[in-house]
């Protein structure tokens, strides 16, 4: 049976402050209709929560839900949230029916908060008839805040993209409040939006790993050369393998 609304590790928590860090997700959800790996809503009250150094490795399969879902493989909803060094590995199989849901690899619909110093990989795939209205390798809706030095491969397919689609981000409210910078894909990482192909978002630098096979391995590169490697990341560049959390 469809669970309707759900978090992996907790189903929502409204935060004064607070930190989440050190923490190690390995998580498979089935029958989600809306919701997070970790969690469903992480909303901070008077002052922003922190999460930092996760290391998520989520698998979330929707069944045949009929409602509009907001999905994410972090988050599903969040608010004065700051995300920074995640390093995601994401496998989500959607099924939103006739409704069209908001997905985001990290965060479904994420308000006034930041995410730094990460990166994703994995695959996105909606197969409900109405696609999806918003779809991102990152976040679905961005509001307010904005997401720096970080890069996304994570391959994409939805029938239709009704509203705004990426391969780190779907659609923005509030633009004049939202920034997105130094942030990185790849030509090879691939984006099927079926009929709503013209609502493509691209916010991202694309490198062609063809003739740069290296290039997310190499903390030389931007966003790389923005990660830290003495206290938080580990440089696997010798092997050659996308860097880890220490």
């Amino acid at each position: 049976d469809d669970t309707a609304s759900v978090g992996g590790v907790v189903n929502g928590a409204f935060l004064d402050g607070g930190m989440i860090s050190d923490n190690k997700i390995n998580i498979n959800i089935t029958g989600i209709e809306s919701g997070g790996g970790f969690a469903n809503l992480l909303f901070g009250s008077l002052s922003n929560v922190t999460m930092n150094k996760i290391d998520a490795t989520v698998t979330l399969t929707q069944g045949n839900a009929t409602d509009t879902a907001i999905v994410g493989g972090l988050v599903a909803e969040s608010d004065l949230l700051d995300i920074s060094n995640v390093m995601m590995s994401l496998d989500m199989n959607l099924n939103n029916g006739l409704g069209s849901p908001t997905v985001g690899g990290l965060v479904g619909y994420f308000a006034n908060g930041t995410i730094n110093f990460s990166y994703a990989v994995g695959d996105i795939a909606e197969v409900g008839l109405n696609g999806s209205a918003e779809l991102g390798g990152f976040t679905g809706i961005t509001d307010g805040g904005g997401i720096d030095s970080s890069f996304a491969l994570v391959d994409i397919t939805t029938p239709d993209c009704t509203q705004k689609c990426g391969k780190l981000l779907g659609d923005t409210v509030n633009p004049g409040s939202t920034f997105f910078t130094n942030l990185y894909s790849s030509n090879q990482t691939t984006i099927s939006l079926g009929t709503g192909f013209l609502n493509q978002s691209v916010v991202e630098t694309d490198i062609d790993t063809v003739t740069q096979p290296n290039y997310f391995t190499d903390p030389l590169n931007p966003p790389l050369d923005s990660f830290d490697f003495v206290n938080t990341w580990t440089d696997n560049s010798g092997l050659p393998d996308l860097p880890t959390l220490q």
